[in-house]
């Protein structure tokens, strides 16, 4: 099984890239595996225990907006959070790693977007790094997000740069571009 490492930065265009890839290659989505973890009832606990019950909801489930409110802009913050996430998101990864090597699946694409932040490239066959112009991120950030430049430049800077992810890609695909121009990359 060769395992392709999928990153890129915030509206660099990686879900695009990622809706074309799907129609061929099946794609482990590292958001959506965190967002199963965040309902893991050891990971409710352990969230509760840190901050207190008015991160859960009313049915038990973690409040992810509250969470992110409370974390994002905070080191100390995040690092509680990564080390409540992390090894249980790891678990899950692994897991569905080994379900994929006994299915026999020739291929498959980690879509990670802090795939170079967390060192799972060094697991990968490949690397692609999704890439637009710091511009462009700009651009597609304020009319997808309703948010003014100086707010979109933060989202943009809280993140490793798409350069950066480029230049520590095996491939890079750039979608500073029609959508129909992506799929000869």
């Amino acid at each position: 099984m060769r395992l392709v490492g999928l990153s890129g930065g915030i509206a660099c265009g990686k879900s695009s890239v990622c809706e074309l890839i799907r129609v061929q290659v099946p794609v482990i989505d590292l958001d959506a595996l965190g967002h199963a973890v965040l309902d893991w009832k050891s990971t409710r606990r352990a969230i509760a225990q840190t901050w207190g019950e008015s991160l859960l909801l009313e049915n038990g489930r973690v409040n992810r907006e509250a969470l992110s409110k409370h974390v994002f802009g905070s080191r100390q913050e995040m690092s509680k959070l990564n080390r409540i996430m992390h090894w249980r998101m790891a678990a899950s990864l692994f897991a569905t790693l080994a379900w994929h090597f006994c299915k026999c699946t020739p291929v498959l694409v980690l879509d990670a977007p802090l795939l170079f932040e967390t060192r799972l490239d060094v697991i990968c066959a490949a690397s692609v790094a999704v890439h637009a112009p710091r511009a462009v991120q700009l651009l597609r950030l304020q009319q997808r997000d309703g948010i003014d430049a100086g707010a979109a430049a933060n989202k943009v800077d809280a993140q490793m740069s798409a350069d950066a992810k480029a230049e520590r890609a095996t491939i890079v695909i750039s979608t500073d571009c029609a959508r129909s121009l992506l799929v000869p990359q």
